[in-house]
């Protein structure tokens, strides 16, 4: 095998692991956008949000 051969080789078995890599990226991003929009989320309004501050602050909790 010559230098060239090798060199030639060796970029393709590259470009085959990026495009591996790019693919298993594609996948690992899907299911993290699906777990992340499973997950609920409860906004409290400003008012249950003081009165959450307040009762910790009364409980001794320093911020």
């Amino acid at each position: 095998m010559t230098d060239k051969e090798i060199i030639a080789r060796q970029a393709a078995e590259i470009i085959e692991l990026r495009d591996k890599l790019a693919e298993s990226e594609e996948v690992r991003n899907h299911w993290f956008r699906e777990a992340q929009r499973s997950i609920r989320i409860r906004r409290m309004d400003p008012v249950e949000e003081h009165n959450l501050f307040v009762d910790l602050l009364r409980q001794g909790v320093k911020f």
